[in-house]
Formats: structure tokens, sequence, C-alpha cells
């Protein structure tokens, strides 16, 4: 995956990424409370954060389809054929069928790695807010 665009203007940031399936896009937006102490390298990996989830959800949708046609695939096979299937034959199938279940797996934690990612760095922001609002009152 590489970077397509990196825009950052009037507290927006804007990251593209592209692979050869697609290009993907994440934004970031710094609200106006933050403008003293949020950078434009913070929000510009909150957008890649975004932009990299939408490229894993595309993949996983991907890897689904697949998998939807393989599991067809075999189901045919099985029903429709007179003679028992080549054990070499129904092997591969059956590792392809283990590696796209494990692929979409993978694909579903980074997707949960990176949500909880962007959870937490606006977690942290609200914390920052909190306590430099208690230093103001102090």
């Amino acid at each position: 995956m590489k970077l397509i665009e990196h825009k950052y203007d009037n507290r927006v940031t804007k990251i593209t990424l592209a692979d050869k399936y697609g290009r993907y896009t994440g934004f970031s937006f710094v609200h106006p409370d933050d403008a003293d102490f949020a950078s434009e390298f913070a929000g510009g990996r909150l957008a890649e954060y975004r932009a990299r989830i939408k490229a894993l959800k595309a993949e996983l949708r991907r890897n689904k389809t697949m998998l939807s046609a393989i599991n067809i695939l075999n189901k045919d096979i099985k029903n429709n054929v007179s003679e028992p299937i080549d054990p070499v034959i129904q092997k591969r199938i059956n590792i392809q069928i283990r590696n796209y279940h494990n692929e979409i797996k993978r694909i579903e934690e980074s997707i949960k790695e990176f949500s909880n990612t962007i959870k937490w760095s606006i977690k942290i922001r609200n914390e920052i807010i909190a306590r430099s609002k208690e230093d103001k009152k102090n």
C-alpha cells in the first residue's frame, strides 16, 4: 500500500492510500479547542488509520467472497460427482478453505486493532483536555 495524498488544510487532515484494488481515504478533524496542542502528525496518523481500516474492510469483503465461492465449489463437487473425489484435490480445497478462514480472522483482528488505536487516541485527548481545564481552575 502506498501513500497517494497527504493534505492538511484548516484543521483537516486527509490521507489517501492505494493498492492494486483501489484507493482508500481517511480524514481527521482537529477540534478548535485542540488547535493549540494538536499536531498535523497526530491528525495524519488518525487519518491514516481510518484509511487503512477502509482498505482492510475491502480486503475482508474480497476474502469472504472467495471463501463463499470455494465453499460452493466444494459442495457442488461433493454433491455432483458419482465417483469419489481425488484425495489430493479434496486436500487442496480444504487447505484453501482453512487459509481463507485464517486470513479473514487476521484481517478482522487488524481492523479491531486500528479501531482501538483511534478510540484510545481520542480517550487520551479527552483526558488531556480534562487535566488542562483542572489546571486552569487551580
